[in-house]
């Protein structure tokens, strides 16, 4: 595990805000439209009828993006492309990112690429950004996050993290005694995290977390920036600030996995 930590405010994410979202290749899926790639509802994919497409995102101007991160999908290749025009033939930029197979339980695990140090990045970034996908079966992607910057904690954890999941059932017991149980086939994800930092370093992540507006909105968390799974996340206690000593600071929270259903 390393010790660097990335974290984004909801106001990073400029993929929905910002962007005119459309189908470039591919069918789009008149249910699931282009929109809801950047919805802020991971829950609710844009889908393609076709197991290869692409989706572009058209900013007014050129738009830096220093961070990319992919929901949960049921893609096997994903490229992301910048470039000054819309006409693809040979962008400025494309960079593929890393698809890990799905987990046990049939969830994907969510992509994130740092841009910064990739060929071709620009830190003025670019008027159109493309996003080219393709899978064994008809194309999904429950969110887009597109970073505007990378945040990075200034420490490590104090004593690591611990993580709880939940995977929901209804259950019946027969008057026999016999336990009937139905798997609902979701799955949610929480941390339990302690930051040991300097006095800068815990107002950072107290700006972070009112940028969340506490449990409020949604951001992004990178518990371990040597592994490639992001996290869409809301924070689920009250910001706790710990003085041990001089200027040394122990900061707690508590983060809830923003849900996404059933797997795609």
């Amino acid at each position: 595990m390393t010790d660097e930590v990335l974290y984004q405010y909801p106001s990073d994410n400029v993929s929905g805000d910002y962007a005119t979202i459309g189908v470039n290749t591919g069918t789009e899926d008149p249910d699931y439209p282009a929109a809801y790639l950047a919805d802020g509802r991971p829950g609710r994919p844009a889908k393609l009828t076709t197991t290869s497409g692409s989706w572009v995102l058209a900013f007014g101007a050129a738009q830096r993006i220093d961070l990319v991160a992919l929901g949960a999908h049921n893609l096997t290749a994903v490229t992301l492309e910048g470039n000054a025009t819309n006409a693809w033939g040979g962008p400025t930029f494309s960079q593929a990112l890393t698809i890990a197979p799905a987990t046990a339980d049939g969830h994907s695990v969510n992509a994130w690429l740092d841009l910064t140090t990739k060929t071709g990045y620009s830190v003025g970034g670019f008027q159109f950004w493309r996003l080219v996908v393709s899978g064994a079966v008809a194309c999904a992607v429950g969110e887009l996050w597109l970073g505007s910057t990378v945040r990075q904690t200034d420490r490590g954890y104090a004593l690591g993290f611990s993580i709880e999941e939940t995977q929901p059932t209804i259950q019946h017991l027969t008057e026999f005694l016999i336990p009937l149980v139905y798997a609902l086939g979701s799955r949610q994800r929480r941390l339990a995290l302690t930051f040991r930092c300097r006095a800068v370093g815990a107002l950072a992540l107290r700006e972070w977390y009112r940028s969340m507006q506490g449990p409020g909105r949604t951001g992004l968390f990178v518990p371990d920036a040597s592994v490639n799974d992001a996290w869409w996340v809301r924070q689920a206690n009250d910001y706790t600030e710990a003085v041990p000593y001089g200027e040394a600071r122990d900061v707690s929270m508590t983060l809830v996995e923003h849900a996404t259903g059933v797997p795609l």
